[in-house]
């Protein structure tokens, strides 16, 4: 029994110092404005055209912390039912934001930015297409109050603008 006692007290150090240094950093907290269920409108301008709808997403930490994923969905019309992944992390490292995306229309990007104060997130994607263009995408969120946000999507090949997507987001 002695010896548990002395052997449990020989680790206590270790296992505070651990547990300390794998903690996410504080700029993490600032992702975790996500969390929750939130509902809106989308608006998306393609090709001169403006379509709106519903959008819903929920949000939960992953990755102890680590990370931030938001699941989002809604029916567009002419296209069905969208659904698409969006995972958060950050790096200390130029004191930047990632951002992967997946959505079931096959569709994968990743982003990286930089939060421009504690309320507005600016990300940006840019893809070598197979023609030798490339196609920039950017996101922009700002969070108005921490029950709601608004979101801007941009994509251009060029100095083309290809589409814009537009969402006003509350938490319920």
């Amino acid at each position: 029994m002695n010896k548990l006692i002395i052997f449990l007290l020989s680790i206590t150090p270790f296992v505070v110092l651990s547990q300390s240094v794998n903690r996410p950093p504080e700029r993490m907290k600032m992702l975790l404005a996500f969390n929750g269920e939130w509902k809106g409108e989308l608006a998306e301008v393609r090709n001169g055209k403006k379509v709106k709808t519903k959008i819903s997403h929920t949000s939960a930490k992953i990755a102890a912390g680590w990370g931030v994923m938001v699941q989002e969905s809604a029916m567009i019309p002419e296209f069905g039912k969208y659904v698409s992944a969006r995972i958060f992390s950050y790096s200390s490292s130029g004191d930047t934001t990632y951002m992967y995306v997946v959505d079931n229309r096959g569709d994968t990007w990743f982003y990286t930015g930089t939060w421009k104060s504690t309320r507005k997130l600016e990300l940006e994607s840019l893809t070598d297409l197979p023609d030798g263009r490339k196609q920039k995408k950017s996101v922009k969120y700002d969070f108005i109050s921490l029950k709601e946000y608004e979101y801007r999507f941009m994509s251009a090949i060029g100095d083309s603008v290809i589409s814009t997507v537009e969402m006003s987001m509350k938490k319920q």
